[in-house]
C-alpha cells in the first residue's frame, strides 16, 4: 500500500472521529442538581433524587407532610401540604437571570433566585402535594432557552398529607 494513500486515510479518520466528537457533545447539556429546601419545607423527610432518571422521591412509611397557610411573600397562593426543593444549577450554567418553572403545565412564580457559599446562583420551589399518589412533572427552561428539562418527583409509598385542623 502506497505511504501517501494510508496517510490520506488516517487524515480523513482523524478527521471523521473529531467531527463525531464534538458534534455529540454539542446538544449535551447537564441536568441540575435537586435537594431538599434547606428550611425543610414539608418536615423531616426521606429523600431522594436519582440523578439519572431526574426523579425526586420525598417520604417514606409513617411519614407525613406538613401543612401550609397560604404565604403571598414566598408565592404561596394557596393553604395545603408542601415540600421544597432547591436546585443548583447544571454545571456547564454559568449564570441565568430569566428561569421558566412550570409544574404539570402551570406556570409557577419563582421568587427567589440567590447565591450559595459557593458563588452559584440556586433556587427553590414549593409544589403543592395534594395527592400522594400522583406524580410531579416539573419543567425547567433555563434563561428563555429552547433546551427545557423536565424533572418528576413522587411521594414515597406510606407517606400522609397533614390535615389542615391538625396545625397548630
Amino acid at each position: 500500500m502506497n505511504k501517501k494513500y494510508l496517510i490520506k486515510i488516517l487524515i480523513i479518520i482523524f478527521l471523521f472521529l473529531s467531527t463525531l466528537i464534538t458534534s455529540g457533545c454539542q446538544g449535551y447539556q447537564d441536568y441540575a442538581i435537586i435537594e431538599q429546601d434547606q428550611k425543610m419545607t414539608g418536615g423531616n423527610l426521606t429523600y431522594d433524587y436519582n440523578q439519572d432518571s431526574h426523579i425526586v422521591t420525598i417520604g417514606g412509611e409513617g411519614e407525613t407532610i406538613l401543612y401550609y397557610y397560604k404565604n403571598e411573600l414566598k408565592g404561596w397562593m394557596e393553604d395545603g401540604c408542601r415540600v421544597g426543593l432547591k436546585f443548583i444549577p447544571p454545571k456547564n450554567l454559568d449564570s441565568f437571570d430569566a428561569i421558566e418553572i412550570s409544574i404539570n403545565g402551570k406556570k409557577q412564580q419563582l421568587n427567589f433566585i440567590y447565591v450559595n457559599n459557593e458563588n452559584t446562583g440556586i433556587f427553590e420551589i414549593y409544589p403543592l402535594i395534594e395527592n400522594t399518589q400522583e406524580i410531579l412533572e416539573i419543567n425547567v427552561l433555563w434563561n428563555n432557552n429552547s433546551n427545557q428539562q423536565t424533572y418528576k418527583l413522587k411521594i414515597a409509598t406510606g407517606t400522609q398529607l397533614m390535615q389542615k385542623e391538625s396545625t397548630t
